[in-house]
């Protein structure tokens, strides 16, 4: 027994050695007559290029009607392997089955950081981020370019990560779903990996979630796809190619900017516009995309076309007429769609001195002359850096203070809350505290901000750039993508890559892995503002809580999240009372010394008690009533009382610290405790 005991051990070790040698120095040793294996991980895990392979390979996903859930395979070879190629079969169900159609397959490529964003817990080194499609998002046929993504080839020692989509149909029954993931490779050997998902009963819109600003950038998308003025077919190039990017930013649940094939043709003499123009490359008029955006997308804000010089060079002063009746005529026309609560402008971006602020307030005077209810917006905080710049309050329809200042300037936010006035937030380069969105920082530095959003009411969300490729010269190697002060920031402004026929074979837009994160954060958000319009606000919010203490401190579990999540949808789901009742302490508080049940004064240190005491608390509970109040001592059930003033009497030989607990439940059966350790003296 000890000989086969001692033969076991020593297997396990050299197994051990032996594949700790392939997947973290590269060596290529065959542990096995396997070629490689397949693992699994959930979408917020980074997989390094040759770390060890982990246990799980089973998938396990849940989602809404109209959600994206994705996850990771990693195929992790043992020997070189070849000709890889990955499928997947229907989801079958109990009456119901989802084409393997809405599955999408993209294959992880590294980009290499060899310096970090400031402050980044991370070090430099590989980091997988591109998401390189299996097939054309637009035609679904096979890609072919330098970076071909399927079929595919691993290095002994390393892992090639998978991600996939899986989409949710609308008319898909609620239930369980199951299908199964083969991996093959071309010398015959295949491994399969079994996916269970559950559909939940109810559905997120489609589109962006809630209303915001990313800024998909016209002079990055002519750098990089080699667009001129000059030739005579920019436009049929042009058009096509911005709306693939919108397109793909709204099915990410981005809003954007304001879509170019959308923006009217404006009469520079007049200010008069024109929406039935058609577009060159499309085929449609400006008034089709637009409806096209705001009915098909659920694209719920759009920035009216005007800057401080387009397209009048002085429209404040000489051009004011002209842009007067420019603004008037988009808002008439959004209005007579009934669209009209989607429009907003935006001219000054992060004034920052008294010139600025000046700006700010003539504009917000040309914006409110035009029409009274058409919202300007500012990507500024209600309190001014420099009290001598005056205040913007009055001017400002929304507020867009950066993310730092939701919680360094929250009094005087919370005030134009209350006025009724709109607050978003965004995310630029490294400013606590803030999730800040570079690769080198973790996943969850993207999911985050929606969740702190709607924890503090805030309404939307706005980033700068999603294809600020101008400082590299390839963004596909170079993620270098802001480098100011002396500083880099990987990723920053970017949130794709572009594709090119050459690269991929198409041209268009390639997801990073950031979008992806982003969109699961924005999809999160639906769930939560689900709640809040069916009256359970409160429950959300506790949840929430659960997982963030402020704008720059989160719970670091991805399994925490994900368990959160799935509660977020079952209080969707349930019709019965699941928000827990609230508890407070009345008697004895913290901190106090008492005296024969009396209160005498504060101690600020922990309670003391000499004598007997009178536990009370107090308990209510807005949806069901509270149904009665247990009172423990060091978890030991002394007393139970199901009517106001909710009190115990402690009257017993007792001595030392010992910890008092008190129980809330309504008559649905949720519960709430509090607890307070006290010293007691009575003898």
């Amino acid at each position: 027994m000890q000989k086969k005991f001692l033969s076991i051990l020593i297997t396990t070790f050299f197994g051990i050695i032996i594949m700790n040698g392939i997947f973290q120095n590269g060596v290529g040793i065959t542990a096995c007559n396997e070629p490689f294996v397949v693992w699994t991980v959930d979408a917020m895990t980074r997989i390094g290029l040759t770390e060890m392979p982990g246990d799980n390979d089973t998938v396990i996903i849940k989602a809404a009607r109209g959600e994206y859930e994705s996850f990771q395979i990693i195929i992790s070879a043992i020997s070189e392997t070849n000709g890889i190629n990955i499928t997947i079969s229907d989801f079958v169900g109990e009456s119901d089955r989802i084409s393997k159609e809405h599955v999408t397959f993209y294959r992880e490529m590294y980009i290499s950081i060899t310096e970090s964003t400031p402050e980044s817990p991370l070090s430099p080194g590989l980091y997988p981020d591109i998401l390189l499609p299996f097939v054309d998002p637009l035609t679904k046929k096979d890609l072919h370019g330098m970076y071909d993504a399927s079929p595919f080839s691993v290095p002994a020692g390393c892992n090639q990560p998978i991600w996939v989509d899986v989409y949710i149909p609308y008319n898909i029954s609620p239930g369980e779903y199951y299908a199964t993931i083969t991996v093959k490779a071309n010398n015959n050997f295949s491994a399969t990996l079994p996916v269970h998902l559950t559909v939940w009963d109810f559905e997120l819109p489609p589109g962006p979630i809630v209303r915001g600003n990313f800024y998909l950038s016209w002079s990055d998308l002519e750098k990089e796809y080699d667009l001129d003025w000059s030739d005579p077919d920019y436009e049929e190039k042009y058009f096509p190619l911005v709306r693939r990017y919108i397109d793909s930013m709204l099915a990410h649940r981005l809003p954007p900017d304001s879509p170019d094939d959308a923006e009217p043709i404006v009469d520079e003499d007049t200010g008069k516009i024109n929406y039935d123009e058609v577009v060159p490359g499309l085929g449609t008029t400006i008034g089709e995309n637009l409806e096209y955006y705001i009915e098909t997308w659920n694209l719920p804000t759009m920035c009216a076309g005007i800057y401080v010089d387009w397209p009048w060079e002085n429209p404040l002063h000489s051009d004011r007429e002209k842009a007067l009746r420019y603004l008037r005529s988009i808002y008439e026309y959004f209005s007579d769609h009934g669209w009209e609560n989607k429009l907003y402008v935006w001219t000054i971006d992060e004034p920052n001195n008294l010139s600025a602020y000046q700006a700010v307030r003539k504009w917000s005077e040309l914006v409110h002359e035009a029409n009274a209810d058409l919202k300007f917006l500012v990507t500024e905080q209600p309190t001014p850096d420099n009290p001598a710049w005056g205040s913007l309050v009055g001017y400002v329809d929304i507020w867009v203070p950066i993310a730092a200042e939701q919680q360094l300037d929250r009094e005087a936010i919370e005030e134009r809350l209350a006025n009724g006035e709109e607050v978003w937030s965004y995310v630029a380069l490294v400013q606590p505290p803030s999730p800040v969105w570079a690769i080198d920082y973790p996943p969850l530095h993207y999911r985050v901000m929606p969740w702190l959003n709607f924890l503090n009411d805030i309404t939307g969300l706005l980033y700068w750039c999603v294809n600020y490729w101008s400082e590299v010269e390839d963004p596909w190697v170079d993620p270098a993508t802001w480098k100011h002060w002396g500083e880099t920031y990987n990723g920053e402004g970017s949130l794709y890559y572009p594709g090119t026929e050459e690269k991929i074979g198409y041209d268009g837009p390639v997801p990073s892995m950031r979008l992806k994160w982003l969109r699961e954060g924005m999809e999160d958000w639906g769930y939560l503002l689900k709640l809040q319009k069916d009256g359970k606000e409160d429950f959300a919010k506790k949840l929430v809580k659960e997982l963030i203490t402020d704008w720059e401190t989160w719970e670091q579990s991805v399994d925490k999240w994900y368990k959160i999540r799935e509660k977020l949808a079952e209080g969707i789901e349930t019709t019965k009372d699941i928000i827990s009742p609230e508890i407070m302490p009345k008697k004895p508080l913290e901190g106090y010394l008492y005296i024969n049940d009396r209160e005498i004064i504060p101690l600020y240190l922990s309670t003391i008690i000499f004598g007997s005491i009178t536990v009370e608390i107090d308990a209510w509970d807005n949806e069901t009533g509270i149904n009665r109040i247990e009172f423990y001592v060091d978890n030991v059930l002394k007393a139970t009382d199901d009517k106001p003033p909710y009190q115990w009497i402690w009257d017993e030989e007792v001595f030392g610290l010992h910890e008092i607990k008190a129980i809330a439940y309504d008559n649905a059966g949720n519960s709430a405790n509090s607890t307070m350790n006290v010293i007691i003296f009575n003898v």
